[in-house]
Formats: C-alpha cells, sequence, structure tokens
C-alpha cells in the first residue's frame, strides 16, 4: 500500500448544522490483482469520526461519465491531490475560492469539492463515502495503534542510539580533558623557557643599541660641527662674492643708462632729419620749374650725398666702437658665470657629505630592521604556538600586552632615530636656499645681458632707419647737424679709428645711390655688425625711459 496523499484539510461539514474542522484526509494506492485508490476522512479529537471509500477502475469510469470527467484512472489521484492543495492554499482567506464540503446522510456521505466563481460556484467532484461502522471502526483504530507502536519502538530505538553515543562522547571529553591539562601543563613550561629567552636577548639587544646609538650621536655631533664651520666659511665668501658682483652690476647699469640717453638723442635728431626732409622735398618741388636749376641741384646733390656718406662712416665707426666695449662688459659677465659655477661645485661638495650623513642614519635603520626582523620571529613562534592551543586565551592576551609594551620601547627609539634624521633634513634645506640665492644672481645678470641685448636692437634699428633715409632721397646740409656722442658715453673714438673692414663687409656697406634703383615699399638694410647670442626667457621688456618711434608718414 503507497500513501499518495496525507494532510489535514479544513473541512464543511452539513447536518443539522454547519460548521468546519480540521479533518485529515488520507489518500493511499493499493496495487494488487485490481488497481485500488482507498480514501478516509479522520479526526484526531473525533477517533470515531471516520469516513471511507475504495474506488476500482470499473467504479471511475461510472463516475466519469455521471460527472463529465476528462481524466483517466491513472491521472486521477493527481488531480483530486491538486485540488486538496488548492483547498489548502485559499483556506487562510476570508473567502476561500476553493471549498471542501462534506454533507452527512443516513446511508452515504458525499465529498464535494466546490469553487466560487464571481458568477456561481462550481462543484469540480462529488465522491460519496461511507460513514464507518464498528468493525472498520476497529480495523482503523488498530492501524493507528499499531503505526503508534512502531512509531515508540523506532524512537527507543533511537533513544538507545543516542544514550550509547553520549556515552561515549563523555569518555571522550573525559580523555580530551585529560590531555587539554597535559598540554597545558607543557605549553606553561615551554612559555616561560620562551619568555625567559626573550627577555635576555631583549636585554642584549637593548645594551648593544645603546652603544651603538651613543657612537653615532658622537659621529654625528662632531660631523655636525664640522659641517657648519666650512659651511660658516664658505658662506662668507658667497656673501663677498656678491658685493663683488653687485658692485660690477651696478657699473654696468650705470653703462647701459648712458647708452639709453645716447639713443634718446638720436631719436631726437632723426626727428630734425625727418623736418628737414620736408624741407628739401618742397624745395625739390620748387626747382622742377627749369632745367638749368635740375641740373645745378642734381650736382648739389651728389656732393652732399658724399657729405652724408662721410658722415655715416664715422657715427659706424663710433658704434663699432661702443660694440667692443660692450664686448668687454659680456666677458666681464662670462668671468662672474664661472666664479658662480665655482660656488655651485663647492655646494655639490657638501650635498655629497650631507648624502653620506644619509648613508650613515640608513645603516642605523638597517640595524633596527634587524632587531625587528628578531621581534617578528618571536611573534612567529608566539603564533605557532597558540594555534596548537586554542584554548589559552588568557595567557596569549598577557603575551601580546607585553609585546604591546616592548614595541613600544622600539618605536620610541625609532622616533629618536628619526629627530636626528629630521635634523640632517634641515641642514639639507638650507643648503638648497643658499643654492637659491645663487641662482637668482645669476638670474639678475642675464636680466642685464637682456637689457644690453635691447639696446643693442634700438641701436640697429636706428641704423637701418638711416640707411633706409640714405637710399630714398638724398638730404640737404641744411639744418643738418653731426652728432656729438662724448656728451653721452664714455667711449673715445680715437682709440678706435684704425678699426678695419672685412672684404665682405665692404662690399656689403659700399653703395652707389646713382646705380640702385629706389624701391616703392620701404625696406631694410642691415649691416654687418657683430651679433651677441644671449639666452631667452620670458621676461617682458622693460625700458627706464620711452623709445621714440618714427611717424608713418615719413616712410
Amino acid at each position: 500500500m503507497e500513501v499518495l496523499f496525507n494532510k489535514p484539510i479544513s473541512l464543511q461539514i452539513k447536518n443539522q448544522t454547519e460548521n468546519k474542522k480540521p479533518i485529515n484526509i488520507k489518500i493511499s494506492q493499493i496495487q494488487k490483482e485490481v488497481k485500488k485508490l482507498n480514501f478516509q476522512l479522520t479526526d484526531e479529537t473525533d477517533p470515531f469520526f471516520f469516513f471511507y471509500l475504495d474506488i476500482i477502475e470499473q467504479d471511475f469510469h461510472f463516475i466519469k461519465q455521471e460527472q463529465g470527467l476528462l481524466i483517466d484512472f491513472v491521472e486521477f489521484p493527481v488531480k483530486f491531490i491538486e485540488l486538496l492543495e488548492a483547498c489548502i492554499a485559499s483556506g487562510k482567506d476570508l473567502h476561500p475560492k476553493f471549498v471542501a464540503q462534506l454533507q452527512q446522510d443516513d446511508r452515504y456521505s458525499t465529498f464535494s469539492i466546490i469553487e466560487a466563481n464571481s458568477f456561481k460556484q462550481i462543484n469540480h467532484l462529488s465522491l460519496k463515502f461511507n460513514q464507518g461502522n464498528d468493525s472498520t471502526i476497529k480495523e482503523y483504530l488498530a492501524t493507528v495503534v499499531k503505526d503508534f507502536k512502531t512509531q515508540t519502538h523506532n524512537l527507543q530505538q533511537a533513544l538507545s542510539q543516542s544514550t550509547r553515543s553520549c556515552r561515549e562522547s563523555e569518555q571522550l571529553i573525559s580523555k580530551i580533558s585529560a590531555e587539554l591539562d597535559q598540554l597545558k601543563i607543557k605549553h606553561s613550561e615551554e612559555m616561560n623557557i620562551l619568555k625567559q629567552n626573550h627577555l635576555i636577548e631583549l636585554t642584549k639587544e637593548k645594551e648593544r643599541f645603546m652603544g651603538d646609538k651613543d657612537s653615532f650621536r658622537e659621529t654625528n655631533e662632531q660631523l655636525l660641527q664640522s659641517t657648519r664651520s666650512d659651511y660658516e666659511l664658505k658662506v662668507k665668501d658667497l656673501s663677498e662674492k656678491l658685493n663683488s658682483l653687485n658692485v660690477s652690476y651696478s657699473h654696468i647699469l650705470k653703462h647701459s643708462q648712458s647708452l639709453e640717453t645716447a639713443n634718446s638723442e638720436l631719436t631726437k635728431k632723426l626727428e630734425s632729419v625727418t623736418q628737414d626732409l620736408s624741407f628739401s622735398r618742397q624745395e625739390s618741388e620748387r626747382l622742377s620749374v627749369t632745367k638749368q636749376h635740375l641740373q645745378d641741384s642734381n650736382k648739389m646733390q651728389a656732393a652732399k650725398i658724399g657729405i652724408l656718406e662721410a658722415n655715416l662712416k664715422e657715427t659706424e665707426e663710433r658704434e663699432r666702437a661702443a660694440l667692443e666695449e660692450k664686448k668687454k662688459a659680456l666677458d666681464k659677465v662670462d668671468l662672474i658665470q664661472i666664479q658662480i659655477k665655482r660656488e655651485e661645485d663647492s655646494v655639490q661638495v657638501l650635498k655629497h657629505q650631507v648624502e653620506g650623513l644619509e648613508q650613515g642614519l640608513k645603516k642605523a635603520g638597517e640595524e633596527i630592521n634587524k632587531g625587528n626582523e628578531i621581534i617578528k620571529r618571536l611573534q612567529l613562534d608566539l603564533k605557532n604556538a597558540k594555534t596548537k592551543i586554542k584554548l589559552k586565551n588568557t595567557v596569549t592576551l598577557q603575551q601580546e600586552k607585553l609585546l604591546d609594551e616592548r614595541m613600544a620601547s622600539i618605536e620610541t627609539l625609532q622616533k629618536e632615530l628619526a629627530q636626528s634624521h629630521k635634523t640632517s633634513q634641515e641642514q639639507q634645506t638650507d643648503l638648497e636656499t643658499k643654492s637659491k640665492k645663487i641662482t637668482d644672481l645669476t638670474s639678475q645678470l642675464e636680466e642685464s645681458r637682456k637689457i644690453i641685448e635691447d639696446n643693442n636692437r634700438v641701436i640697429e634699428w636706428l641704423h637701418k632707419q638711416l640707411n633706409e633715409e640714405a637710399l630714398q632721397k638724398p638730404l640737404y646740409s641744411k639744418g643738418f647737424t653731426q652728432i656729438d656722442f662724448s656728451k653721452y658715453t664714455t667711449v673715445e673714438p680715437e682709440k678706435y679709428a684704425d678699426y678695419r673692414q672685412t672684404p665682405k663687409q665692404k662690399e656689403e656697406m659700399v653703395f652707389t645711390p646713382r646705380e640702385r634703383e629706389l624701391p616703392s615699399v620701404p625696406r631694410t638694410v642691415t649691416p654687418n655688425l657683430p651679433k651677441f647670442t644671449q639666452p631667452t626667457t620670458s621676461i617682458p621688456l622693460k625700458f627706464d625711459q620711452p623709445v621714440v618711434q618714427p611717424k608713418s608718414s615719413y616712410f
């Protein structure tokens, strides 16, 4: 006999009164010569409530024809169980969708499963159960008692097995506790030995570390004193060199100011030259009436061009003398840069000394790391002992406290080393500040070079403008005054009177106005003057006095 379903379900019992009860439904399948399904309705609170039904395949065919079922005998128990599960699921709702009913009569009691729809109630299935008589109730109760006895017998066997296992576990616990006591004793002895060895090693390490610390302090103090004395001497030398550089810089500034005044005077003279040009243009228009006056004026203009060329040559010689003086000033600046490089080399020597000190600090740090590695090994030994004995929590906590105290003492020693490292870093910062001062001085020298370069550019521009004027139209001698450079500069032109041009420069400079065609667009003629290469910077150019630009109408 195979039990297919055995669950309690809320059942509506309809007789003279209507009430609900939790009734147990049991469906079992008996497979003999003829397959048979057995249905039982029982109540645990009422042992005399017993309804039963046996259905054979032939009986199922009659039920199928009467109620219009669409399933076979094999599928019937499965579908019936699905309907019962739906009743159990909807039994929790206030208005259940599926309801199981039992209507009692004198002969038969009909069990039906009803689905409550919004339109009507649909009766899915109705089965006629037989009410149990004395013999069937006795058989049912006998099977219940038999099942109960088998359950009690099984429970007694399980109890006996559990008692045996409990006794065995108690014996094992007693053995394990005895082994644990022995292990505790061994562990305490091993821990005491380890503590003693650890204390001895720690005292040795402390003594050695204190000796190394004292020796390191002495050597460090000696090195600091020697470096301080050397550093003070070098600072004095650098200050003296700075003073000398400042003096030379002031001389260069004075010379550049004198050149700027000369440039301003040249701009004024250019304005007067432009006025002369306008006057000469007016006179040329007047003289264009007659051919004879034009021929005479051409002869006079040729003579005046020769005079202007002579004047231009004199001005070029004076400019060349000024450029040679600038060369000498630049040579002085190069010497100053060489001195600055030597000072930078001395700073690098100091840096090497500081690096030696840092190496000594690193060695001391390595020794401390070795001590830390020894401590880490001891910690690993302690951890292995902890894994062997898990129940020693109190002892391990005390050991961790002792280790924390020892680590704190080691950290204090490391802090002292860090303080000594900070002092060495402060010395490095002082050296860096001094090197920054040297770089500032070099930047000031470069700025002075740039100012000189700007002055050279202005002089070249003026020279270009004079050449353009000479090429475009000849000038009358009226109103033109020779420039006296002795008022604006300390350069003596007599010293540079023997200045000779190279053949290439002469070819570029010598020209005849009659052979050359005058261009319609203004162009620049650059003489082959010496050029000074200076380092480029992003600093904007600043002049103490404004540079006079020529008017665009004259060119």
